[in-house]
C-alpha cells in the first residue's frame, strides 16, 4: 500500500480512497498527490475546488464554483495505474465507483452533453484517456433534470448526441445529499445503486439500475478520471469521498462454526433443530445473490434431514434465528445444500488501508429427522465441502469469488433415548425408555423432551451417557412438579459430554430440580442453562413474557470439569396491545442450595441483551448463579484461572441470606487465578460465605464483582 497524502490511499492498481479531508482552495495539489491520484486541472479557470462551507462529510467537501467567461474547466485524477504510462485493464477485474453528491438547486441540472457556460451542468467521468471539453471520448454519469445518468460518448467527433444512454435512474431535486455507487462488471455490464447519505455510510446500497448489455465494452483501458463543471451561481454543486477499486468476495468458515457462534455443536439427535453451518463473509464491493448451492460430503441429507431448511444473514458473529435477518428457504437433498432464489445484496466498500470488510455471515438452519438413517445405526456423517454455484440476477449473474479453503463442522449423529418413566422411577429398567434401551456413551439420555409420568431415579450402578438434555415438559403424574432427577446413597451418574437444560418456547418458565442422598453424585463435562431457543414474539394476542429457566441442585457432590454457562434469549421485538412494541425474554438462573460443586468457570452469556420498558412493563434480560439460599451447606470450588465471566444481565451472587453455611474456595492448581470479592451492600453477612485462595493476607468477601 502507499499512502501518498493524508487523506488518501491506494496501491495503485486495486484500489483508491480519498476524502479530501486534508484539501485546501487554491491548491490543486491538495486534492490528489504525486504518483497515485495525481490530481491536475485541465484549464487556469477554477470551476471546482476544496470547500469547508457547508461539508457533506467531514470537514471538506468539493465545490463548484462560478467559472470565467467561456471557461470550462475539470479535475483530473490517475486514481489507479499512472495515468497514459500505466493503463490499467478493466477486463481483468470488476471495478466500482463510489461518491457522494448534492445538487444545491430545487431545479434539475442541465443537460451536459455539450458543456456550456451560462449552464449549471457536471459531468463525473469514471474513464477517459483524455481531455478535450466537448470532444472526449469515454464514461461518465451525470444528473440531469430528474434523472442521473450513465452515458458512454463513443468517439472524439464534434457534436451532440454522440453517446448511448447506458442506464438511467431517478434523481430528485430535493436538496438532499446521495451516495452513489457505478459498478462495471470486468464483462462490461454496469449497475448503479444510491441511497440518502446519513452520517457514517460508506457505500451505496439499493441497485436503482442495471443492464445485460456490453455496449461500449471494448472501452475498457483505465487511464483517467475527470470531474467538470459548469455553474451560474457558486456552490451549486458538491462532491466528496471518492472511491475506485476492484470487487472482491471471499467467503471462510474460520471463526464462523463454533459453539461462540451459536452454531450447535454435533452429535445431532432425532427431531433436534439446529444450527448446522456458518459462513463467514470478507468483501469488497456489491454483490447481488440470486443462487447459492453449497456441496457436502459423506451421507446424504435425506438419511438424517428433513428436507427444507433456512438461510439467514447475521451482521455479527453470533447467529440468532430470532433477531438475525431470514434471507430465504433452502432445500437439504443428496449431497447438496440448495437456494435458487437468494435475493440477497453484499455491500461494502472495503476499508481506507486496502483490506476488505466483514459485511456479515450466512448461517443454514434444519431440522434433524424424527428417525435417523432410515432406522437404522447413525452412522453417517455430513462434512460441508464448498461452493457449487454462486450466481446473482441482472447485472451480477457472473460472480467471481474465492473460498471456503476449508470445510466448517463435520456433523454426526447419535440415537437419543427419551425418559418416559412409564413403569416406574428406576433409571436402570429399560422400560421407562423410548425406545427401550438404557442409555451409554452410544446415546444421548433426554428426559422432559417427550411426555413422561414417573420422576428418574439413579438407585443403582448405571452406565455412562454421552450427553443429558433436559427439557420444558413436566411430568403427567398429577401434582407433580418439572424434572426432578435424584442420585441416590453411593450411586453416579456421568455425562461424557454436556448437560443442557432447554428454554420454554412458549409463555411459562422451567423448573428443574437435581438432587440425591448419601454421597450422590453428578458428574459432566459442561453444564448449559438455556439453550437457544427464543420465547414467542409478542402479537395482538400474545403478550411480552419474562420466562426463567430454573435449575435447583442439592445434589450432594456435583463435578463439572469445564464451564456452568447461562444462557439468555429473546424474541424479536413485536407489536401488541394498543400499538405497544416490546419483547419476550426467556432468563437464567442456576441455585446451588446446598452439596459441594466443582467446576473450573461460571459465565452468563446473552445473543442480544434487551431491557425495554413499554406501557409500564420492563422485560429485560437475566441471568443468575447463587448460593447459600436456604438451611443447606453449600461450598463452590473454582478451579479455573478466569473462574467467572458475566455478560450484561448477569449476575454472581456467592451469598443470598441463607441460614446454612458457605464455603467458596479458589482452588486452582497452576497459574495465576483471578479472585473475585466485594463488599457490597447488598450482601448478607449471616452466614457468612467465607472465601478461601491460595492468596495470604486477603480479608474474607462476600460477593463476586462480577455483575
Amino acid at each position: 500500500m502507499s499512502a501518498v497524502a493524508a487523506q488518501e490511499t491506494s496501491d495503485n492498481l486495486t484500489y483508491y480512497y480519498n476524502n479530501f479531508e486534508t484539501s485546501s482552495a487554491g491548491n490543486i495539489t491538495s486534492l490528489g498527490a504525486t504518483g497515485v491520484g495525481n490530481a491536475a486541472r485541465t484549464s487556469s479557470s477554477v470551476t471546482i475546488d476544496a470547500s469547508t462551507t457547508s461539508p457533506l462529510n467531514g470537514s471538506v467537501s468539493l465545490r463548484s464554483a462560478v467559472p470565467a467567461t467561456n471557461a470550462i474547466s475539470a479535475i483530473r485524477w490517475d486514481f489507479v495505474g499512472s495515468g497514459t504510462s500505466g493503463s490499467v485493464d478493466l477486463t481483468q477485474n470488476d471495478f466500482e465507483w463510489n461518491f457522494i453528491y448534492k445538487n444545491n438547486s430545487a431545479t434539475g441540472p442541465d443537460d451536459p452533453d455539450a458543456m456550456a457556460v451560462g449552464n449549471n451542468s457536471w459531468r463525473y467521468w469514471l474513464i477517459a484517456n483524455g481531455y478535450t471539453a466537448n470532444t472526449m471520448q469515454g464514461i461518465y454519469i451525470t444528473h440531469t433534470g430528474t434523472t442521473l445518468s450513465l452515458r458512454y460518448r463513443y468517439d472524439s467527433n464534434t457534436g451532440t448526441g454522440r453517446y448511448n444512454e447506458l442506464l438511467n435512474a431517478t434523481m430528485a431535486n430535493d436538496q438532499q445529499t446521495y451516495m452513489i455507487k457505478v459498478q462495471r462488471l470486468k464483462d462490461g455490464r454496469w449497475a448503479i445503486f444510491k441511497d440518502v447519505f446519513v452520517t457514517g455510510m460508506t457505500t451505496a446500497k439499493t441497485l436503482v439500475a442495471s443492464s445485460t448489455s456490453t455496449t461500449g465494452s471494448g472501452f475498457s483501458s483505465y487511464y483517467y478520471s475527470y470531474l467538470e463543471s459548469t455553474c451560474t451561481t457558486a456552490g451549486r454543486f458538491q462532491w466528496d469521498n471518492f472511491d475506485m477499486y476492484t470487487r472482491v468476495l471471499q467467503f471462510t468458515t474460520t471463526d464462523a462454526n463454533g459453539t461462540a457462534n451459536n452454531v450447535t455443536q454435533p452429535p445431532y439427535y432425532a427431531g433436534e433443530s439446529v444450527i448446522l453451518y456458518g459462513l463467514k463473509i470478507i468483501s469488497r464491493g456489491n454483490f447481488v445473490i440470486n443462487q447459492l448451492v453449497l456441496n457436502t460430503s459423506g451421507s446424504g441429507f435425506e438419511a438424517y434431514f428433513n428436507g427444507s431448511g433456512s438461510l439467514y444473514r447475521s451482521d455479527d458473529s453470533y447467529y440468532s434465528t430470532s433477531t438475525d435477518a431470514l434471507i430465504s428457504s433452502v432445500t437439504y437433498t443428496g449431497n447438496a445444500i440448495q437456494d435458487y432464489s437468494v435475493g440477497d445484496l453484499i455491500s461494502s466498500s472495503g476499508n481506507t488501508d486496502g483490506s476488505y470488510s466483514v459485511p456479515g455471515y450466512y448461517f443454514y438452519t434444519g431440522t434433524v429427522k424424527s428417525q435417523l438413517n432410515y432406522g437404522s445405526s447413525p452412522t453417517g456423517t455430513i462434512t460441508v465441502t464448498s461452493i457449487n454455484t454462486l450466481t446473482g440476477n441482472g447485472n451480477s449473474s457472473a460472480i467471481t469469488y474465492t473460498g471456503p479453503s476449508s470445510n466448517g463442522n463435520t456433523i454426526t449423529f447419535d440415537d437419543a433415548i427419551d425418559w418416559t418413566g412409564a413403569y416406574d422411577s428406576n433409571w436402570n429398567d429399560t422400560r421407562n425408555w423410548s425406545p427401550a434401551t438404557i442409555p451409554t456413551t452410544s446415546y444421548a439420555a433426554r428426559i422432559g423432551v417427550v411426555s413422561f409420568y414417573n420422576q428418574p431415579t439413579v438407585q443403582s450402578s448405571v452406565p455412562n451417557v454421552a450427553f443429558l438434555i433436559l427439557g420444558p415438559l413436566k411430568s403427567t403424574m398429577s401434582g407433580t412438579p418439572s424434572i426432578i432427577l435424584t442420585i441416590k446413597d453411593t450411586y453416579s451418574l456421568t455425562v461424557t459430554g454436556a448437560i443442557t437444560q432447554n428454554h420454554n418456547s412458549s409463555a411459562g418458565g422451567v423448573t428443574t430440580t437435581i438432587t440425591g442422598t448419601g454421597t450422590g453424585t453428578l458428574n459432566c463435562s459442561s453444564f448449559v442453562v438455556g439453550d437457544n431457543t427464543t420465547p414467542p414474539t409478542p402479537t395482538r394476542s400474545v403478550s411480552p413474557t419474562s420466562n426463567t429457566t430454573i435449575i435447583n441442585t442439592t445434589v450432594p457432590v456435583f463435578n463439572i470439569t469445564n464451564s456452568l454457562s447461562l444462557n439468555t434469549t429473546s424474541s424479536a421485538l413485536g407489536t401488541y396491545t394498543s400499538g405497544l412494541q416490546n419483547y419476550s425474554v426467556n432468563n437464567a438462573t442456576f441455585h446451588l442450595n446446598s452439596g459441594i460443586l466443582t467446576i473450573s468457570s461460571i459465565a452468563t452469556t446473552n445473543s442480544s441483551y434487551v431491557n425495554m420498558t413499554s406501557g409500564g412493563l420492563t422485560i429485560t434480560n437475566a441471568a443468575l448463579v447463587d448460593m447459600d439460599t436456604g438451611t443447606g451447606a453449600t461450598t463452590l470450588n473454582l478451579t479455573g484461572n478466569t473462574p467467572i465471566s458475566a455478560a450484561t444481565g448477569g449476575t454472581i451472587d456467592f451469598t443470598t441470606g441463607g441460614s446454612g453455611t458457605g464455603l467458596v474456595n479458589y482452588a486452582a492448581t497452576s497459574g495465576t487465578q483471578t479472585v473475585h470479592a466485594t463488599n457490597d451492600s447488598f450482601i448478607g453477612t449471616t452466614p457468612p460465605t467465607m472465601i478461601t485462595s491460595p492468596y495470604q493476607g486477603r480479608q474474607p468477601k462476600l460477593s463476586t464483582a462480577a455483575r
